[in-house]
């Protein structure tokens, strides 16, 4: 092949691919722009957040801070409008995830075709579409850990130097500036490929070490940016403290994560599909391994063990959801590794194209459906009317489904509930919801009536 070939040949590719993301992009910022406000419960906290960092240079809540920053960066782009950067800018890494999945594929593969469809598998995701309804760092974060993996592979394989190991380090540090679980996911998919590699190759000296690194680089990240940087990285000794809670602390739960993981994958709408993704992936493992494909097994055994930590019951009530929807990863690596064993068989190949992604179409437009804001227009300005009868140090208590539109709007302080903190405030507030209206009427006075809302002001008796 010439070099004028190579170059077409690249440019195609390259093509493709820009075409492929470019449909990403439009399909979630259609999604995601069919209502005017900001979606899920999650919304308004980063409207909160990327403002704060506009009026006063830092963000309003301890968390990574990575994607805040990204996202202001695309609410400048776009003159200041909170709700479209934010919008966009979730659109935009939401569709470029399926770039270095692409690449990683098709490193693993040695084939396009295969690459193209898990991208096709990752954008069409009903998993990875319920991901931009509230949990915007861990869209974000994905398409780093994309990365971090596809040069972690690419350094195990190729025995890479310098390059790749600084590649395979930026990208996860990346990843671990953005979200806690999409760092313990990478941190998940380091230890996997390392073990696996020494399992089958008995370890190069130089990889080892290039392994050794990466891990001392992801304890050090663990242990030293929580310390030196607490506010930004407060959220890894949380997720510490969450996962053990069920050992040493009692917290009443109406359903429990077992429960939850039951249900999910006996959907067909959606868990479902990450069941069959990991008993092919399981399949397929086996099959290379038994083949001698050394590198197949390489990413394919560590993809299925996560696929499978990804479902453990012991993972605590309020993240389990988290965990669920990143088997997104799953679900579109196997799907397009399948392909890669039927592509030379036309009609199998398009019976089975028909097969697999009708229902992940299906899936799809069904979970777009479920993507919308937890208020309406008309609670917006409402709300937003409110903020003139609110007295200066006030706090209000919300309900949580709406509980960040009362801070965005009023910008007032809100709890979620009674507790000793609300004893700072020199006026305490409690928001009532008509269409969910409690048995009792507070003894309070009434500030404020819309019609959804009525606010009240409460006299707290400190101790």
């Amino acid at each position: 092949m010439t070099g004028i070939e190579i170059k077409k040949l690249f440019k195609s590719e390259l093509l493709y691919l820009v075409l492929i993301v470019i449909f990403g992009f439009i399909l979630y910022l259609y999604i995601l722009t069919r209502y005017v406000l900001i979606y899920g419960v999650d919304g308004p906290y980063y409207l909160i957040q990327v403002r704060s960092i506009l009026e006063a240079g830092n963000l309003k809540y301890d968390d990574p801070p990575l994607a805040f920053y990204i996202f202001t960066f695309f609410t400048l782009l776009f003159g200041g409008n909170l709700t479209l950067g934010i919008k966009v800018g979730t659109a935009f890494f939401s569709a470029l995830s399926a770039a270095p999945l692409y690449f990683w594929i098709k490193k693993v593969t040695k084939s396009q075709i295969p690459g193209y469809l898990a991208s096709l598998g990752c954008i069409l995701s009903s998993l990875h579409l319920l991901l931009m309804n509230s949990y915007l760092k861990m869209v974000v974060g994905s398409f780093f850990l994309f990365c971090f993996i596809y040069y972690l592979h690419c350094m195990l394989i190729e025995k890479g130097g310098i390059r790749t190991l600084i590649m395979a380090i930026s990208f996860m540090i990346l990843t671990g500036a953005t979200h806690a679980i999409v760092f313990l996911v990478a941190f998940l998919f380091l230890v996997l490929y390392a073990i696996v590699y020494r399992l089958l190759w008995a370890g190069d000296k130089r990889v080892m070490r290039n392994l050794e690194i990466l891990l001392f680089v992801a304890f050090f990240f663990i242990i030293v940016a929580p310390i030196s940087f607490p506010f930004f990285f407060k959220d890894y000794y949380q997720a510490l403290d969450l996962a053990l809670s069920p050992f040493y602390r009692f917290r009443p739960q109406t359903v429990s994560s077992s429960e939850i993981i039951s249900r999910f994958l006996l959907d067909p709408m959606s868990g479902a599909a990450v069941l069959a993704a990991i008993i092919f992936g399981i399949v397929l493992w086996i099959y290379e391994w038994r083949t001698g494909k050394k590198e197949a097994v390489l990413a394919i055994a560590p993809v299925t063990v996560v696929g499978l930590l990804l479902l453990t019951p012991l993972t605590p009530v309020d993240w389990i959801w988290r965990f669920l929807y990143m088997e997104f990863i799953t679900i579109a690596f196997v799907l397009g590794y399948g392909f890669s064993k039927i592509q030379s068989k036309s009609i199998v190949f398009v019976i089975a194209l028909f097969l697999c992604f009708s229902p992940i179409i299906i899936q799809t437009v069904d979970a777009s459906k479920t993507l919308m804001p937890t208020i309406r227009e008309g609670d917006y300005y409402e709300i937003e009317e409110m903020r003139q009868y609110i007295p200066p140090k006030s706090v209000i208590i919300a309900n949580p489904i709406y509980g960040y539109w009362v801070e965005y709007l009023t910008r007032t302080d809100i709890a979620f509930m009674f507790s000793p903190a609300i004893w700072q405030y020199e006026h305490v507030m409690i928001l009532i919801d008509k269409l969910f209206p409690p048995s009792t009427t507070p003894n309070a006075t009434k500030i404020f009536e819309g019609n959804r809302f009525i606010l009240y002001e409460i006299e707290m008796k400190t101790p």
